[in-house]
């Protein structure tokens, strides 16, 4: 089963609903589910992309001697199920497979064993081989017809996208969003000589962003570009080249380049193209 669609929309808590009807041997039998909600049922497996690179490895998918992964889904299918009559694993964000490891899943894909179901998510179906998207079925998830940043700032319902999940995220990140506001605010107008000053504050936010959500000082700088991309496209001061500037040095962090550097960069060409190319 492959579930696609956009961040927050809701992949995860079907691929939870699905593997509990899969695990349930009886109607009156609650001992498997409670034990998957409590995150230690020995017929599940959850694989996610990790990882500098935030990525599923073939180690993920095919044993490997010399690495340090627990569990393969290979190995893990081998035995059978001990408190169900099937075994689930749940395969997270799997755009984010690298090359051999989404071959070595189609091998699996292409020779299911009888107690073995296989859950799929993902935000980016393009970028999930269409080899392995013909072997699954594949089920859209839309958003829902009402936004519930409806009665939000702009900002938060440009960000969440209409997307529950996406809105659910942003709520803790708010303060954040609010301080990106005015700072965008404060580059429109502000003189070239700011420019250090500007970049201090976006580099402040991101130090927020990694309190916030715990995450390494790397990935924080790249969910403040994150942040910053469709904000900056609502605004008026700036052109389209802004954006692609944001988004380059976004996957320029990612990439492994100096995040105070490449900040600093990012600001100073954001002030020259305000100068060259306004919009009114």
């Amino acid at each position: 089963m492959l579930f696609y669609g956009a961040e927050g929309v809701g992949k995860g808590i079907l691929a939870s609903q699905l593997t509990e009807h899969w695990l349930r041997r009886n109607s009156d039998d609650e001992r498997p589910i409670a034990a998957f909600r409590r995150g230690n049922n020995p017929d599940v497996l959850v694989i996610q992309p990790g990882g500098p690179s935030d990525l599923i490895t073939i180690e993920r998918i095919v044993t490997d001697k010399t690495s340090d992964v627990d569990l393969s889904l290979r190995d893990f299918f081998r035995s059978l199920p001990i408190q169900s009559n099937t075994k689930v694993a749940i395969l997270h964000r799997v755009d984010r497979m690298n090359a051999r490891a989404a071959n070595a899943l189609l091998k699996t894909l292409e020779e299911p064993l009888p107690h073995a179901k296989i859950i799929l998510t993902t935000s980016e179906i393009g970028s999930v081989l269409p080899t392995i998207r013909s072997r699954c079925l594949n089920v859209a998830c839309e958003l829902p017809t009402t936004d519930p940043a409806a009665a939000d700032s702009i900002s938060m319902q440009v960000l969440s996208g209409g997307s529950p999940g996406q809105y659910q995220k942003l709520t803790q990140l708010r303060p954040v969003v609010e301080d990106l506001e005015r700072w965008l605010g404060d580059l429109a107008v502000a003189p070239p000589v700011a420019a250090i000053q500007l970049a201090e504050r976006l580099a402040s936010m991101a130090d927020e962003v990694q309190k916030i959500e715990s995450t390494s000082a790397r990935f924080a700088d790249a969910r403040i570009l994150s942040l910053l991309a469709p904000l900056l496209a609502q605004h008026s001061a700036f052109p389209p080249e802004a954006i692609q500037s944001v988004l380059q040095t976004h996957r320029a962090i990612i990439g492994n380049a100096n995040p105070s550097i490449a900040l600093d960069s990012l600001v100073t060409g954001l002030f020259a193209l305000r100068r060259r190319s306004p919009r009114s």
